[in-house]
């Protein structure tokens, strides 16, 4: 019986576990992920025709972990894996990221282009730093995609049994502001952090599932329409001529100001959590404060609230449309006086 070697053993997971990801993954992600990895999509489809199999993300996997398993050795494999990783974080819709702001840059401004080439080794260089010491490999993986550079920090704790740690991270390079799949890993984020080029940072207490929304929502300089963010319209009712006559009822009205107020393109979030402390609404029978929280957790929080305002669950001038406006966070702590 031949020996079997503890690092074939792991190629094998990491195979299995590879298959398992490209099926999940759109056929759109696992083609552009294909030439980061040396090969052409026309002939991994030239070979799931050979196979008489239907074209499919299933057959992908099932023909690369095959063409991998002959190919690749131990330290190719983790490198493919961990492009495949990175590839399905970015074109997925339901990761959680977390925003953080950072400040005190280390460096003076540099083009946009030379930072985005030079981040990941800063990052594997201040990982190693932290980490290194404890006996770890340091992997950074990255990948360009629009405003965004996204990165994979992985740190293989060697040993016995190999361990894993990972956090993946979004950042339009040159800005302050950076995004997380997780806000546990501290040391990863501080290198992360180091790596983009500053030296400290805090949590935004904003997340969400759409990065762009996100950095809209924490720098408004990324808004196109920035006058609904601004200035609050008058609210001046009245009849509307719609296609089926005069609406005397304020509906119309009302959904054309909300839709004016929120402007064409309001930022996604799924979840906003509102407290405030007010008087009671008479103070004749209660001369007290009350805690009054309104939380809304839904595909979309705009859309949610300009439905209240169709069933007439909340008013069109309703403070909250201004909190949503101005939110930099998911909980909002509201003041009347601020």
């Amino acid at each position: 019986m031949g020996h079997f070697e503890e690092k074939d053993f792991d190629q094998a997971k990491e195979l299995d576990e590879f298959k398992n990801l490209v099926t999940k993954m759109q056929l759109e992600a696992i083609t552009a992920s294909l030439s980061l990895i040396g090969l052409k999509w026309r002939e991994v489809s030239r070979l799931i025709k050979n196979y008489n199999l239907p074209m499919s993300s299933a057959s992908v996997a099932r023909v690369l972990r095959k063409h991998l398993a002959k190919t690749s050795h131990y330290q190719e494999m983790d490198h493919v894996l961990a492009i495949f990783r990175l590839s399905f974080v970015v074109a997925s819709e339901s990761r959680l990221w977390h925003a953080v702001k950072m400040s005190e840059p280390l460096y003076e401004d540099q083009p946009i282009s030379t930072l985005a080439r030079l981040i990941p080794a800063r990052v594997e260089k201040a990982a190693s730093k932290f980490l290194r010491k404890l006996g770890s490999e340091i992997k950074v993986q990255e990948m360009k995609v629009g405003d965004f550079l996204y990165m994979s920090v992985r740190v293989n704790r060697l040993g016995g049994t190999r361990r894993s740690s990972e956090v993946f991270v979004a950042s339009p390079p040159g800005e302050p502001v950076a995004f997380f799949s997780t806000m546990s890993q501290k040391k990863l984020i501080k290198a992360a952090v180091l790596g983009l080029g500053y030296n400290n940072y805090v949590d935004a207490r904003l997340h969400g599932q759409d990065i762009v929304s996100l950095l809209r929502i924490i720098d408004r300089t990324w808004n196109k329409d920035m006058n609904n963010l601004v200035t609050i319209p008058e609210y001046n009712p009245g009849p509307v001529i719609t296609k089926n006559g005069i609406d005397f009822t304020n509906q119309s009205y009302n959904n054309m100001y909300i839709d004016n107020l929120i402007g064409p393109n309001p930022p996604l979030l799924r979840d906003l959590d509102v407290r405030s402390i007010q008087p009671f609404f008479d103070s004749s029978i209660l001369n007290e404060d009350m805690a009054v929280s309104l939380t809304i957790k839904s595909e979309n929080v705009a859309e949610t609230l300009k439905a209240m305002v169709k069933n007439r669950s909340l008013g069109p001038t309703s403070i909250m449309f201004q909190i949503f406006n101005e939110t930099k966070s998911n909980t909002v702590v509201y003041r009347p006086d601020d």
